[in-house]
């Protein structure tokens, strides 16, 4: 996968190269908040609307031709970190925002500390889409405490750390 001026080409050895994103009509973010795991990718995708801005996680898998399954992470939010598992569930932290934010997701936003209204949540692929679900949410989670081991997610609210199952 590499970055050339404001595409994104992936190369997987069956399908050849392929561009994710094409401007202008959406922006697709680097990592943290795009994940390659074996044939699977998953990146956030933001798409410029003129009534709203809508943030879309997505998951494509390269070994086959089946297009790619997104789930919406909301209107104006900002996502700060983004797991992916072998099996293509995809889990992540988001930020709310009151007015349209910067067009710009993970560290360097004013999504990476504790304040700020944030919301953990997963999808899990069934079939052709993803089923999403809020894990939870609360202005004491701390948007860069995402961590996956195995099939179990952690994530920092307050003081203790909190467990969920992809």
């Amino acid at each position: 996968m590499y970055r050339q001026s404001a595409r994104i080409t992936a190369c997987n050895e069956q399908r050849g190269a392929f561009v994710l994103d094409d401007p202008p009509i959406s922006r697709v973010f680097l990592p943290p908040v795009l994940k390659i795991r074996g044939d699977l990718i998953a990146y956030v995708q933001v798409t410029d609307d003129t009534d709203i801005e809508a943030v879309d996680v997505t998951l494509l898998d390269l070994a086959d031709d089946a297009p790619a399954r997104s789930v919406q992470a909301g209107g104006y939010v900002k996502i700060a970190s983004l797991r992916l598992t072998a099996g293509g569930a995809v889990a992540w932290i988001a930020c709310r925002t009151t007015f349209p934010p910067q067009l710009r997701n993970g560290r360097g936003t004013d999504c990476y500390r504790t304040g700020r209204q944030a919301y953990v949540a997963k999808a899990v692929p069934t079939g052709d889409d993803l089923k999403f679900t809020e894990l939870d949410r609360g202005r004491t989670i701390t948007p860069s405490s995402l961590r996956l081991n195995g099939r179990t997610l952690s994530w920092k609210k307050g003081s203790r750390r909190r467990t969920a199952r992809l």
